[in-house]
């Protein structure tokens, strides 16, 4: 009996450490494409396949909690957290999502998501995190944000005398572990000031404008009455930072815009190897990846084009899913040719079609027409040659994990 207790234990740490291993937080690398197009479909699909393969997804359901905090699914959000393991790793999905809905003024559902936790606390460890001193930190750290976020929806909401008691207990947990932001203190000072500490106030408030005079507009408002000799300096650079502001936030949406509202894919005529046009408008009815690249800027170092060979292959049965790459660069004489030489020479066999940049008439250039200036562009075609999904920088080691998650929500 005795043994066979034995044998049981050991298999039951063999199993165990066979989880351990078979985590992976690497598959957090899809958050800047879920964040920045707003599109958590793709993460669910990485989270299927993480599951089926017993992986570790609670990192990947924080970036699915973040993302409809953003997008203002409370229920979503809260179905994500509700599905998440490990403490430390809900207590990180509830600050990233409480800053997301603070951000969004939501201030109630943000309210309502950290009230749970703020009485806790947050120095206590996560007994399901393996290591001991990353389990510390791990949970200090989302546990002081979480109080964080709830004094910030208590000074929103005009309880200033609640919101610096909750803004006290975090930075006393915060002595602890966890981490500093400008934010924070911005948002002590205006509660010290309003409970009347001006003088503690001051001296944050000093210290935030010799780091830099860009700060929220409360904050600024607040410095002026308290500071006149900086109100000249403020108010003009103020006046500045908005200016700024402003200019990069209409760049940055009219980036967001071209990427979101599924935009028909320009119908440009291309070259093939052998210099005949291609158009695009011959794979209409059909899942499209195209990779868009430049001989120079990869600069022999692209690891991600085995990965996309390898999602060829693994839908080379399905004839409605297409794979081509579009080298687009200057049009110097020889840059077909070495760009096929490049695939040639690692064995890659994707069909190669070459869109020179044209100076005379840009706006025959796909590159052009697209905004892609970068390489390394992967975009995703529906059956209506609409883009779906564009994404870039995403890890070559998980690149074919990434690609198939973005087809399967094509199709």
């Amino acid at each position: 009996m005795m043994k066979y207790y034995n044998f049981l234990c050991l298999s039951l740490c063999m199993l165990s450490f066979r989880a351990v291993a078979q985590y992976k937080p690497e598959y957090a690398y899809l958050e800047p494409a879920v964040r920045c197009q707003l599109a958590p479909i793709v993460m669910e699909k990485m989270i299927e396949q993480q599951e089926a393969n017993n992986f570790d997804a609670d990192n990947s359901k924080v970036v699915c909690a973040r993302a409809y905090a953003e997008k203002g699914d409370f229920k979503k959000v809260n179905s994500w957290i509700a599905q998440i393991k490990g403490a430390g790793a809900k207590r990180w999905a509830i600050s990233e999502a409480a800053q997301a809905l603070v951000a969004g003024k939501r201030f109630n559902e943000a309210e309502q998501l950290v009230l749970p936790y703020i009485d806790t606390d947050p120095r206590r460890f996560d007994t399901i995190y393996p290591n001991w001193y990353l389990r510390q930190s791990y949970i200090t750290t989302y546990g002081v944000s979480i109080l964080y976020s709830y004094a910030a929806v208590l000074y929103q909401k005009g309880d200033y005398t609640n919101g610096i008691k909750y803004f006290k207990k975090a930075e006393d947990a915060q002595t602890s572990g966890g981490f500093y932001h400008a934010r924070e203190e911005e948002l002590g000072a205006l509660l010290l000031m309003q409970t009347g500490n001006r003088v503690e106030a001051i001296k944050r408030m000093r210290v935030l404008l010799s780091w830099g005079l860009n700060r929220p507009a409360a904050f600024l408002s607040a410095a002026k009455d308290l500071f006149t000799t900086y109100y000249f300096k403020i108010n003009s650079y103020q006046q500045y930072v908005d200016s700024i502001t402003k200019s990069n936030r209409q760049r940055m949406m009219a980036a967001v815009n071209l990427r979101q509202e599924m935009r028909t894919m320009p119908d440009v005529l291309l070259k093939d190897m052998k210099g005949n046009d291609f158009s695009l408008k011959s794979l209409r009815g059909k899942t499209v990846f195209v990779y868009m690249w430049s001989l120079p800027e990869t600069n022999f170092k692209d690891n991600s084009f085995a990965e996309v060979q390898r999602a060829k292959e693994y839908y080379a049965k399905d004839t409605n899913v297409v794979f081509i790459c579009i080298h687009s660069s200057e049009n110097i004489p020889g840059a077909d040719i070495a760009a096929k030489q490049y695939l040639e020479s690692r064995q890659i066999d994707l069909p190669l079609y070459i869109d020179p940049q044209n100076f005379e008439h840009p706006n025959k250039t796909l590159a052009h027409q697209l905004a892609a200036s970068e390489s390394g562009q992967w975009l995703f075609l529906d059956r209506g040659a609409k883009i779906s999904w564009w994404t870039r920088d995403l890890r070559p080691e998980n690149a074919f994990e990434s690609i198939k998650a973005y087809i399967d929500a094509t199709k």
